[in-house]
């Protein structure tokens, strides 16, 4: 999303709350405010409503590890709307560089 901006594209990023620790309507959102990127945070179950109606192309979760070898994610939590499921969309997984965590490397 950086990166993207830094060229000059326009778009919005929904950030889903993310229960039960409310990461996407605070950490998220403070970081995507940090870097004046326009966003809105939206309860759990509007996810798969906008993507129903065709409001988001792009699914981006966090992980808390990747397997080197076969690039499977792990993740603690399953924030992934069924309707990403059955939509035709990118799906992105990502993890922090800087705190690299995989495993099998």
């Amino acid at each position: 999303m950086y990166e993207a901006q830094s060229l000059g594209k326009k778009f919005q990023v929904y950030c889903d709350e993310t229960r039960p620790r409310s990461q996407g309507a605070t950490l998220t959102a403070w970081e995507l405010a940090q870097q004046k990127i326009s966003h809105q945070v939206i309860a759990d179950n509007a996810a798969g409503h906008l993507m129903q109606r065709g409001k988001i192309d792009l699914v981006i979760v966090g992980s808390d590890r990747t397997l080197g070898r076969t690039g499977e994610v792990a993740t603690r939590s399953a924030p992934i709307p069924k309707p990403s499921w059955h939509i035709a969309m990118a799906f992105l997984s990502t993890s922090p560089s800087r705190f690299p965590r995989s495993i099998g490397r």
